[in-house]
This record gives structure tokens, sequence and C-alpha cells, in this order.
């Protein structure tokens, strides 16, 4: 019986949670998207070969926002560095960039707290394997190449593609192939109106 209850418990929540992240996800501000030749919003320079722009490309049935570099938008997922020349660029509208974390005191002390604002530029659709989540835009500082990289925000992290592979913005992550440094840094970015 115990055990039901603390099921039904666990149940309300995650269905809780899920409304919470429903509700967030509604109150992005909408991004405006054209097809090139068009003026994107650069996000950064990729080690000295350019600006990198804003882009989103369609995959499993979404909208996944990357960056563009040589024509084409590379953007992550699923730990890999998706490469496609079908893409829109997001048109500058005087957005600007923004640290996601903050500082929360709770009953144990300090907690860095990591969180898609509510005026965060819609990104796209997560697509049908992560329930049609809306993304966020994000930049994550690289220093391997000591330049920013346009991805999306998701799960509240920055998921971007970088060097072939799929990169996360949290560093320990078991399945990181190459480390970003930690939000709490500063270095991962939201893009704002």
């Amino acid at each position: 019986m115990k055990r039901i209850a603390r099921s039904c418990a666990t149940l309300a929540i995650l269905a809780g949670l899920t409304a919470v992240t429903l509700h967030v996800s509604h109150a992005l501000t909408a991004g405006r998207w054209a097809k090139l030749p068009a003026e994107g919003v650069v996000a950064g320079k990729n080690g000295g070969l350019g600006p990198l722009a804003v882009c989103r490309a369609g995959f499993d049935d979404g909208q996944h926002p990357g960056k563009l570099w040589q024509g084409q938008c590379h953007f992550e997922w699923g730990w890999d560095d998706h490469i496609t020349p079908g893409f829109e660029v997001l048109l500058d509208d005087g957005y600007r960039w923004e640290n996601p974390g903050r500082v929360v005191q709770t009953v144990l002390g300090p907690v860095w707290k990591v969180e898609l604002p509510s005026n965060a530029v819609d990104g796209g659709d997560a697509g049908t394997h992560a329930a049609h989540t809306r993304l966020g835009i994000c930049l994550a500082f690289m220093p391997a190449d000591n330049t920013w990289h346009p991805g999306k925000f998701f799960a509240e992290h920055c998921n971007i593609a970088w060097g072939g592979v799929g990169v996360d913005s949290m560093p320990d992550h078991p399945r990181n192939k190459r480390k970003v440094a930690p939000l709490a840094t500063g270095n991962v970015l939201v893009l704002v109106k």
C-alpha cells in the first residue's frame, strides 16, 4: 500500500512538473525566421573562420536551432552533429544574450539554478522524441577554440554541434565527448527579447 501511495505521489509530482514545463514553454517570444539571403543574428565567430549565424533545421518532426557555418546548418541531436543545407536563419530583431542562471537561497544554502527565461526567443520544436517541447536559443563557449557557438537550450542545458559531435553544457555528463565550461561561470547564454 505504501508503495502504491509513493508511486501516486511521484506521478502527481511529475504531472505538476510537466504542467510547469508546458506553461514556461508557451511563454517564449516568437522569432522571425527566413531563408537566405537574410540578415541573421550573428552569434559568434568560429576560430577566426567567420561569423556563426543562428539557424534552424527540420528534424524528428520539429525544428532545431544551431549554427550556420560554411553554408549549412549544424545542430545537435542525439549527441551527434547533424548537418543540412535546408534551413532558416533567425532575423535580427533587437535581441540580446543573457545568462540563464542565478543564485537561489535554499534551506541548504545558495544553489545555482538554471532555467529558460520567459522572454527567451522561441528556437523551435524539439520534435517527436522530446514530446514537442519548445526550444530556446543559446550560446556555449568552447574553450578548446576560444569561440561562442549557437545551439538549442533544452532541459536546462545548452546543446551545440561542435567538432563533429553533440556537446552538452554540463561538463560532467557521462555522454559528453567534449567539455564546455559550467553554466555558473557565465559561459552559456540564452537569446531573449
